[in-house]
């Protein structure tokens, strides 16, 4: 059950209720038996909207809050059986109640009742001494209210039932448990400031206000002669109950999802300005004294001194609680403080997984030893250890297969090296060993021992599972002399022990030089900068019958900081095996598509640049849009734009089938590369959308020795008609080349008897030259 009732809906209800109230008090002031029935009703259905409103938040909360509402509750029943028995005394009594009587005791109650849900809010949202502070402020300013209040309400009180002590305490209680209950409500509007829930509070301080209204009225009614007051005071003062209670009502249902752990979430709670209204009414009291002295006012400062030296105590003993609490927990801190530091330094240091010295220690290890070996003048190996088919696992088991692989692996490294000797884990199914002071023959011994370690199968998850540990090998100071060299040496090593078939290993200084300068390729290759190691180099292409310039082929150039220039034919083939020709293809698509769009705003527009693709750029995902990203972000037509690609490498040619038209739909030409080199050539020109094929050199160089070579090249011109293809020549490197493709009717060619591969400078040189030779 939820129940919608909105601010709004209740001001504007509340506002009726008491402009029909007063309404009725006007009208009916001078009818006693309707005022008093109307009034009733009234009082009754507000009390009981009221009541209505707190059991549906005491059924809605949950946790200590429950007990606040269940207290409001309970004050409201108080007040309904108290007023029930003012109806049957008025009606058994004649109006002649006695003094004290079971209404009053039900009022004393409510009091209580009140008092403990509000000191209770307080509990549930502040600390235990700052509510028991709180408890003894109230105490106090009760105590200097009642004392100054002594000659207005108590002498009166004990002239009025000095001959009755039972009614004596009972009229005094009345304005004590008025003046605490009116310190508490105050002290929750202060509180209010800090709420969460500001309008809730409000209303339930309002609603205790306004009740504390209605009993001071009747408190007075008791001392003083309630018809000696003027009717307007009657009046205004009637319907202060109806409203305490629908406020205090809304305020339970409006609060009903209040969480009151949180109700002073925006600092912590305090009642410092509840000390000082405390002690400002005791110092009040104290300068009274000595201005006015008396008997009531000496009385209540001893009383009021014993409280303070009582709740001196209390603070005492609070404090140092909370000293020893402070003491208990710096300590605890400090302990998790210690233990978080060690847990740390343990994390920065250690390999999660396998318990070995991380990448980070094991490297810092590798430093000392070299630092340590340098001083004594020994030598030490590094072992880099690579676990094959370790992807296998993780793609077939899934990765935690693959941890659980990791652990066991590191175990039986650990079983097979010395205690002296260092083992890390360098990352992935990495590791290293450095073994201190041994020659080949130890090294090849513990090589050895590693490899007869990993003959058993692996239990995983159940299943049986073999792999075999590749270990390459650098040698301090043989091969190198600083952390990253003999990592570097030791980790090309272990590929090529890897290349070899694993299940071995291979120490550096024993590589070939062939092998030495490719691995070395694989490692450089991955950190190229293409702005700053590549270049490019422009192969013009000419008409084979005019001699016109009509293009250029983008060749990619790397020139090694250190190693110099390496030909396209070491690097290019590194690059495609190890992923670095995506970027570095983008990189001259980026630099050939300037080119052109640097060429066309001098006015050259009729030419066009020709790059070479591998098949692992054509598969990869992004290569379409990084063609339209090209295409968007220069100065170009996409007819200028030529993409060559050769028929290796093709594994999936229904999907380079739909690549290739998605290239022809953006306007760009395809042109198939080294042509006649391969058995199934003639099929892949029916199979995909190219505009021209070029023939590969090596078939024009054949001409000069071999017949049967210009045959082949007739049934390639043949071939290319038939599907309408334009041909290209590549490899003219003579004049007897040029001929000969001008016999056999070939359309554009390139070599070197047109023109070596030229930087851009000297590219747009020769294309000024061509534009003014063929005007």
């Amino acid at each position: 059950m939820k129940i919608n009732l909105s601010v709004k809906r209740f001001i504007l209800g509340l506002i009726l209720f008491i402009l029909f109230y007063y309404l009725w008090i006007l009208v009916f002031s001078d009818h006693t038996v309707m005022y008093l029935a109307g009034i009733s009703l009234l009082n009754t259905i507000a009390l009981i909207f009221g009541l209505f409103w707190l059991f549906f938040s005491y059924r809605q909360a949950e946790g200590p809050k429950r007990y606040v509402w269940f207290l409001l509750i309970m004050s409201f029943i108080s007040i309904m059986i108290s007023s029930i028995y003012f109806f049957y005394a008025v009606l058994t009594l004649d109006g002649a109640l006695p003094f004290p009587n079971a209404g009053d005791f039900l009022t004393f109650v409510r009091y209580i009742l009140v008092m403990t849900a509000v000191v209770m809010i307080i509990r549930i949202s502040g600390k235990r001494a700052e509510v028991n502070r709180f408890l003894f402020n109230i105490l106090l300013f009760t105590a200097v209210v009642l004392t100054l209040s002594w000659p207005i309400y108590f002498e009166p009180l004990f002239n009025m039932h000095r001959d009755d002590t039972e009614a004596l305490v009972t009229a005094v209680m009345y304005p004590t448990v008025i003046m605490m209950t009116l310190f508490v409500s105050l002290s929750l509007l202060y509180f209010t400031q800090y709420s969460a829930n500001k309008l809730m509070m409000t209303l339930l301080t309002a609603g205790l206000l306004f009740q504390i209204t209605g009993d001071i009225a009747v408190a007075s009614s008791l001392m003083y002669n309630w018809a000696d007051q003027p009717v307007w005071y009657h009046h205004l003062l009637v319907p202060s109950y109806a409203l305490a209670w629908l406020l205090i009502g809304y305020a339970g249902l409006y609060g009903e999802t209040t969480k009151f752990d949180r109700l002073f979430s925006e600092r912590q709670l305090t009642y410092k300005n509840g000390n000082m209204v405390a002690y400002g009414s005791v110092t009040l009291l104290i300068a009274l004294y000595f201005i006015s002295p008396s008997e009531v006012i000496r009385n209540g400062l001893v009383f009021i001194l014993l409280l303070i030296v009582i709740r001196q105590y209390f603070v005492l003993r609070e404090n140092r609680r909370l000293n020893d609490e402070l003491e208990s927990l710096v300590e605890q801190k400090t302990g998790d403080l210690q233990k978080a530091l060690n847990k740390m330094e343990h994390v920065a240091k250690y390999d999660h997984l396998t318990g070995l010295p991380n990448r980070r220690m094991i490297v810092n290890e590798l430093e000392m030893l070299i630092d340590a070996s340098e001083k004594k003048n020994e030598t030490f190996a590094l072992l880099f250890i690579d676990m094959d088919r370790f992807k296998t696992v993780n793609d077939t088991l899934g990765h935690k297969a693959g941890d659980e692989l990791l652990k066991q692996v590191a175990e039986k490294l650990k079983q097979s090296v010395r205690d002296a000797d260092k083992i890390g884990r360098y990352g992935g199914d990495e590791f290293i060993i450095l073994l201190k002071d041994v020659d080949e023959k130890e090294i090849r011994q513990v090589a050895t021992r590693i490899k007869h370690t990993f003959i058993h199968a692996f239990n995983l998850e159940g299943k049986a599972f073999y792999t075999s540990p590749s270990i390459g090998v650098s040698m301090y100071p043989e091969d190198g002399t600083s952390a990253i060299d003999l990592i570097k040496y030791a980790d090309i090593a272990m590929y090529d022990a890897k290349s070899s078939g694993g299940v071995h290993y291979r120490m550096y200084q024993t590589m070939s030089a062939d092998v030495h300068r490719k691995l070395l390729l694989e490692d450089e290759i991955r950190s190229v900068v293409p702005e700053n190691d590549l270049y490019v180099m422009y192969q013009p292409v000419h008409k084979i019958d005019t001699g016109e310039l009509t293009g250029f082929e983008a060749l990619m150039r790397w020139r090694h900081p250190e190693m110099g220039e390496i030909m396209p034919g070491e690097f290019i083939g590194v690059a495609d095996e190890t992923g670095m020709i995506v970027p570095m293809g983008r990189w001259i698509m980026e630099e050939a598509s300037k080119q052109l769009q640097f060429w066309n705003r001098k006015g050259i527009r009729h030419i066009s640049i020709s790059i070479n693709l591998s098949s692992r750029q054509l598969y990869d995902p992004d290569f379409l849009s990084m063609l339209r990203e090209v295409l968007a972000t220069k100065e170009i037509e996409a007819g200028q734009l030529e993409l060559e690609l050769t028929e290796r490498g093709i594994y999936n040619e229904d999907q380079l089938k739909e690549i290739l038209l998605e290239v022809k739909k953006l306007g760009i030409s395809v042109v198939l590369d080294d042509f006649g080199t391969e058995r199934s050539s003639m099929t892949m020109l029916n199979r995909f959308p190219f505009d021209r094929i070029k023939v590969d050199q090596s078939v024009f160089q054949a001409t000069e020795t071999n017949e049967d070579a210009q045959s082949l090249l007739l049934s390639i011109l043949d071939a290319a008609k038939h599907f309408g293809l334009e041909v290209v020549a590549e490899g003219i490197e003579h004049i007897y080349h040029m001929k000969l493709a001008r016999e056999l009717g070939f359309d554009t060619g390139q070599g070197y008897y047109y023109n070596k591969p030229l930087l851009a400078e000297k590219a747009e040189q020769l294309l000024f030259q061509s534009i003014k030779t063929n005007e």
